[in-house]
């Protein structure tokens, strides 16, 4: 599974168009293969959702790394600067 690089920049296109609608749309599609190829590059199977929350607690399952089930945990809530607006930053995750 290959993320297509066009979605990022899309999604900024549209966000700078002011199409909200198209530009979150993109921008949850764009994660969302994100971290399903995260998993499958770590070899286990991802489920058939498109709940990014869920599919970051797979990963956390997999990978054993608590900032992003605490992540996860906290309903992912971030700013416009993407920090947590419990704590921190947002985890990167690198296989």
């Amino acid at each position: 599974m290959q993320e297509s690089p066009g979605l990022p920049k899309g999604s900024e296109d549209a966000l700078n168009r002011g199409l909200y609608d198209v530009s979150g749309v993109l921008a949850q599609i764009s994660a969302e293969l994100a971290i399903k190829a995260t998993i499958s590059f770590l070899g286990y199977s991802f489920p058939e959702t498109h709940e990014i929350r869920r599919l970051l607690g797979v990963l956390s399952s997999i990978t054993l790394k608590d900032e992003v089930q605490n992540f996860v945990k906290s309903g992912g809530r971030v700013d416009s600067l993407g920090k947590r607006q419990d704590q921190g930053t947002v985890p990167i995750l690198q296989p």
